[in-house]
């Protein structure tokens, strides 16, 4: 739970200095929320009495969680949007 609560409140910070770009913006909180939900699994399972090993956590589990949520958020991406623009459609200038 905490660290989707990370990834919101990272979200709504980019999202406030970077709102003219939101595929970069996309691609930011997909990186980092990924590594911070990763690194918060990490420190909670040391913090449990589980010990691993943290180039096998990033290497094993955070690199190819990266790609894949990369390349699902790409066509994510645009079913969102298109569903933004179907929603709220912008107003006809006339």
């Amino acid at each position: 739970m905490l660290s989707y609560l990370f990834v919101i409140a990272l979200a709504q910070v980019l999202q406030r200095r970077i709102w003219q770009a939101p595929l970069l913006a996309m691609f930011s909180i997909t990186f980092l929320g990924t590594i911070g939900s990763s690194v918060i699994s990490l420190v909670v399972l040391q913090l449990s009495g589980i010990s691993l090993p943290i180039a096998d956590v990033f290497g094993l589990l955070t690199l190819p969680g990266i790609l894949l949520n990369m390349l699902l958020a790409i066509p994510t991406f645009a079913v969102m949007r298109d569903v933004a623009r179907w929603v709220y459609p912008a107003p006809e200038v006339e």
